[in-house]
């Protein structure tokens, strides 16, 4: 899918180019709608891409851009391990953008949370994400747009919320 449109909030006009995978049998009703939405398909944009594909450039800017993550995971982890061992047990650190570090049984990751939020550290409680309270809290840690510096001094300010 694709498509182009003017951003209401600043006038800047964006390009949105997208693609959905659905089951095989899902494509004929998927194609339907998509048809009964657009009034036309960017096919310059769809062009551009495929020769960026085609050509190698999204693939070695995806080796890129996973070397870069990876060092940034384990900028946070190791930070956190410095900083906050006693307070935090980051678990699940192979992959992503975000980590989860959890908290010592009867500490609040809203509470924590929410004190982040007013030091300028964003950190979702683990709890939002259960239907029921776990039995441990936890937080919620991205790390794609932040560089070394950013999460040495980001760890440092979550340390003075516990």
């Amino acid at each position: 899918m694709a498509g182009s449109k003017v951003d209401d909030r600043d006038n800047v006009f964006v390009n949105e180019l997208g693609y959905t995978v659905v089951p095989k049998d899902l494509v004929e009703a998927f194609s339907t709608a998509r048809d009964a939405t657009d009034q036309f398909s960017a096919t310059l944009y769809q062009d551009a891409m495929a020769d960026f594909i085609r050509e190698g450039h999204f693939a070695r800017h995806i080796r890129r851009m996973r070397m870069l993550y990876i060092q940034r995971r384990t900028a946070l982890v190791e930070t956190i391990r410095q900083r906050l061992s006693d307070k935090l047990t980051v678990i699940g650190a192979e992959a992503g953008m975000h980590l989860v570090a959890l908290l010592q049984r009867g500490v609040s990751d809203v509470a924590i949370s929410l004190r982040a939020a007013e030091m300028g550290i964003s950190a979702m409680p683990l709890s939002s994400c259960y239907a029921k309270p776990p039995l441990v809290g936890g937080l919620i840690l991205g790390y794609g747009g932040t560089d070394a510096r950013q999460i040495h001094d980001g760890i440092h300010r979550l340390a003075m919320c516990f």
